[in-house]
């Protein structure tokens, strides 16, 4: 079989073909791009963990967030509900949940700021919580050792983690 060349027409149709294609793609990997974060949004801390500026925990309407101030806040949509008062204090500040179960928000020089006083002489499995009632809750062997006492009634599903860090459902009323 014989090949011939191509006609420049059909070339320039085809490139122009190729562009609005890529063109029409951006938008769908730029989406896609930010999907996993909107899907992967968080809503604990367990030991170990830091909640690093600017950095939030999210369910619903509620956004706990270490600032930039850092001040760590907890927002009802845009209302400040409940914060540690730190704004101003440091700089590149972290929300860390320690293994000896004090949440402690640290400076970049590692000064406390503030503590949940929260600190017991051994350590363990501690997990705090954003939780579907507004409230932010610290947990320890299925109970509960500090919260922000900002809890809404009605609003659904509260979890509570047990001793192995499994998890209950409880229906909030």
């Amino acid at each position: 079989s014989q090949q011939y060349p191509e006609d420049s027409s059909s070339s320039r149709k085809k490139e122009g073909n190729r562009r609005k294609s890529l063109v029409a793609c951006v938008p769908l990997l730029l989406l896609l791009a930010l999907l996993p974060s909107a899907c992967l949004a968080r809503t604990t801390l367990s030991s170990g963990e830091s909640l690093n500026a600017p950095h939030s925990l999210h369910t619903g309407n509620y956004v706990f967030t270490m600032q930039n101030d850092c001040n760590l806040v907890l927002y009802d949509r845009d209302r400040a509900v409940w914060s540690t008062r730190t704004h101003g204090q440091g700089q590149q500040c972290r929300a860390t949940m320690q293994s000896d179960g004090n949440f402690v928000v640290y400076d970049n020089r590692n000064r406390a700021l503030w503590a949940s006083g929260t600190h017991r002489p051994t350590s363990g499995f501690y997990i705090l919580i954003l939780q579907a009632d507004r409230n932010v809750v610290i947990y320890h062997a299925g109970r509960a050792t500090w919260a922000t006492g900002t809890h809404v009634f009605g609003t659904g599903v509260t979890i509570v983690p047990q001793n192995n860090a499994n998890a209950t459902a409880v229906s909030t009323p």
